[in-house]
């Protein structure tokens, strides 16, 4: 073989290489390209999507604790609207990761509902009772006053006839000294 053909063989086995080298990258970029699509366009916004329904749960939860606490009913009202609120807020996310996932999922806040509603309820039943609770504890209050003053009536007037036997044993000693005198 002589020296310019193996030259020329040498040659084309580079640019081969070259070319096959350069297809194996293209088609790692195109893998790459694929990839960094797929986080950018899907995973991300499905993330945000998810730490959001996740913030708004525990605004919920905090909402459901600040509901058992109410002191009365316009504060147990609005916060019941806020509820609600976070619970809509709650189904659109749910639809919204759905949709990025592809899924036919529906969002279901029943959960979410039975449970503001049976707080719902106890608050109601707390503040009721609560109510009957302080009329019942001012009318005894009011009992208590009326027999604290009939009892300082009552002490009064035992001091008067304290005071009174007192005198009329005075005058009874005084009345039989003067008896026993004269009749000796």
């Amino acid at each position: 073989m002589k020296i310019s053909t193996k030259l020329f063989a040498g040659t084309a086995l580079l640019l081969a290489g070259v070319v096959a080298i350069g297809v194996a990258s293209l088609y790692a970029l195109t893998g790459v390209e694929a990839s960094v699509h797929k986080l950018t366009e899907e995973s991300a916004p499905l993330q945000l999507k998810t730490l959001e329904l996740q913030q708004t749960i525990e605004k919920l939860s905090a909402g459901f604790f600040k509901l058992g606490l109410s002191a009365d009913a316009a504060q147990a009202e609005q916060l019941s609207h806020a509820i609600d609120a976070d619970i809509a807020t709650i189904v659109k996310l749910r639809q919204d990761i759905a949709r990025l996932e592809n899924s036919q999922a529906q969002a279901d806040p029943g959960e979410f509902r039975e449970v503001h509603g049976a707080v719902m309820q106890a608050v109601q039943q707390r503040l009721h009772d609560t109510g009957v609770f302080r009329s019942e504890s001012s009318g005894v209050d009011q009992v208590l006053k009326a027999m604290g003053n009939s009892i300082a009536a009552i002490k009064t007037a035992l001091e008067h006839l304290n005071g009174d036997a007192a005198t009329v044993v005075a005058k009874a000693q005084q009345s039989n000294l003067v008896s026993s005198r004269a009749i000796e």
